[in-house]
């Protein structure tokens, strides 16, 4: 009907007109159908042949919405229906997202031109909306351009525009590069490393008296992760002040952070409730924290305290340092649970690279180390662990980096047009079999072992690069390895039967680690590794200990029964005697004591069974 009709316009205009009164939605129907076929033919045949320097298009059928609609449904799988379309190719294209042209760039040499190029490429505009997305006011952007140390935040030194990078020596950017500092090997890091160590101590003690108290007991790999890497990062950072002021603080911050894509993508507001909710709840959290006097904030890390005397120097509002505080939080928090749940479900889905895990970290427990590892020879000297660590990475990670184009920009053969965004996805270089060899949908860690100079090639970013180049990758490395290595060493572990390995959610647009596809998990069963554990080691040669008679009878009856031989009595009394040592070591106040030689009792001089 339609092609009748239109065939019919052009043949006979004049019965066209004269017939529009009687056939008015034909021939709006006539009309707009000729418009769209000409926007078409224009969009994706002439304009291209005219500008072939030009980045080619992906077609779409809606003009202004474009590319919009599939986006948000799987951005992951938007960008794979591209390439196929436009034959497979490595050079940049653009996709049009609700009248925004986006070009999309994943070749290494042409992410690595994009990192080299600060001159007609600019982030700047990017930490200004989102700042602004955290709620962070006009007036706080323009007191963040105060060049650094200013005395009046008011005077003519301060830059009004809202829109214009910050200059070199402005208090944000001095904010950003502190921020980097911090997080860089050094000093500096390992008094953050420390505090965040001490908190994953606590957790794993907490699994294990409860371990102690039941024997063996069943966990979500999924919730254990989180918990116990949230609390320790919020921990480090400002102590307990802050789940103090909202002891939901941690659960607002998971709600937010599982839609913060929103955020970022410019989601319609009424539709973003997911994420606008929480997020509103974590900042109000933040503004009453720094609403408290600094001096009354004793755990905050020192660094932090340093950023907020500079911003209370330019009269930075609360609100405004609640927003910056904010957005820190969730850069250095949002992605080391996530990669830790993931390490550890292919460690445990892997027998043969668990036991090569244990074998190789087992010489690096310290007891008397932050966290119970020495993290540091554990990152020099355990490549089996850094191979897993790097193949979870390469399959998991969806980072991307975004660029605004400034002026028109040369990468590779194409020209960039200013006015543009510019998106690099890592995940498809991530997936080459020309860098990666065969089999690169599947785990193994063996291609980083056989060729260890991998995890330094241009295609492989899973930490973005060039100056957004992620500045928490030696924290989050650490962090997570401690906690990987005092999982595996303090217990035996085993999948509960059934249970199926967890699937990435590949279709929700990511900023960096994919979370799981919502109700995957892994469950687990755990029992205490009474052969490993750290605080035995501590103790073997502590020659003095005794047990008090009555807190030995409880230790007989919490004591778990071997499961691998009859028991015989001085086999019981090891178990007994493991239990109670384990027990104090992680304070069990008032169910056991030692006591000297002098006093009545039991001693036993051996610890091995």
């Amino acid at each position: 009907m339609f092609v009748d009709a239109l065939y019919d316009a052009f043949r006979n205009p004049t019965s066209s007109v004269r017939l529009l009164p009687t056939n008015l939605p034909v021939s709006i129907l006539v009309l707009f159908g000729t418009l769209w076929i000409t926007w078409r033919i224009w969009a994706f045949t002439i304009h291209p042949a005219l500008h072939p320097n030009e980045p080619k298009e992906l077609p779409y059928l809606v003009p202004f919405i474009g590319h919009a609609l599939a986006f948000y449904k799987s951005f992951n799988g938007l960008v794979a229906h591209a390439r196929h379309y436009l034959g497979n190719t490595d050079e940049p294209f653009t996709l049009t997202l609700a009248g925004e042209r986006v070009y999309i760039i994943f070749s290494p040499e042409d992410v690595s031109a994009v990192y080299r190029n600060n001159t007609t490429l600019e982030f700047d505009t990017h930490v200004q909306d989102l700042f602004k997305s955290f709620e962070g006011s006009s007036d706080g952007i323009k007191k963040l351009r105060t060049p650094h140390h200013a005395k009046e935040p008011d005077s003519e030194s301060v830059i009004e525009s809202d829109t214009l990078p910050p200059s070199q020596d402005s208090v944000g950017l001095y904010i950003r590069q502190s921020y980097k500092q911090q997080l860089q090997p050094g000093d500096k890091l390992d008094v953050l490393e420390v505090k965040i160590m001490q908190s994953l101590t606590e957790s794993l003690n907490a699994i294990l008296q409860k371990s102690l108290e039941q024997g063996e007991i069943t966990l979500s790999i999924l919730q254990v992760t989180k918990t116990t890497l949230l609390d320790a990062g919020t921990a480090a950072l400002y102590g307990d002040q802050l789940t103090s002021i909202s002891p939901d603080f941690i659960t607002h911050f998971s709600a937010f952070d599982a839609n913060s894509w929103m955020l970022l993508y410019h989601y319609p507001a009424l539709l973003a409730g997911p994420c606008n909710v929480p997020k509103r709840k974590v900042l109000s959290a933040f503004t009453e924290y720094f609403s408290i006097p600094p001096s009354s904030r004793s755990d905050v890390a020192q660094f932090l305290q340093t950023i907020e005397a500079e911003q209370r120097e330019i009269s930075l509002s609360n609100a405004d340092i609640a927003s910056s505080a904010f957005i820190f939080y969730w850069a250095i928090n949002s992605n080391p649970w996530k990669l830790a749940f993931w390490v550890l479900s292919y460690i445990l889905y892997s027998p043969q690279l668990h036991a090569d895990i244990l074998a190789e970290t087992k010489p690096f427990i310290r007891p008397n180390a932050p966290g119970g590892v020495d993290i540091q020879d554990i990152m020099a000297h355990c490549p089996h662990l850094e191979a897993a660590f790097n193949e979870t990475l390469r399959l998991v990670a969806a980072s991307t980096s975004i660029r605004n184009v400034i002026a028109p920009t040369t990468i590779g053969s194409k020209i960039l047009l200013p006015g543009s965004r510019l998106l690099m996805p890592y995940r498809p270089m991530h997936f080459s079999s020309e860098i990666f060899g065969p089999g690169t949908d599947q785990f193994d860690p063996s291609r980083f072992v056989q060729t260890p100079g991998l995890s330094k090639h241009p295609g492989f970013r899973p930490w973005g690069g060039g100056s957004t180049f992620c500045p928490g990758r030696f924290l989050a490395r650490r962090e997570i390895c401690a906690f990987i290595v005092g999982f595996l060493q303090r217990f035996h572990i085993e999948t509960v039967e059934g249970e199926v390995f967890p699937r990435r959610d590949e279709v929700t647009p990511n900023l960096g680690i994919m979370e799981p596809v919502k109700g995957d998990d892994l469950r687990i069963r755990v029992r205490i590794r009474w052969d490993g554990h750290t605080d035995m080691r501590a103790w073997r040669n502590r020659q003095t200990t005794r047990i008090h008679g009555p807190h030995l009878k409880l230790a007989f009856e919490k004591a778990p029964a071997r499961p691998d031989f009859n028991v015989a009595l001085n086999d019981r009394l090891h178990d007994v005697e493991v239990y109670a040592r384990v027990a104090l070591g992680i304070g069990l106040a008032g169910k056991l004591s030692t006591h000297t030689m002098s006093e009545t009792g039991i001693w036993y001089g051996r610890m091995e069974p």
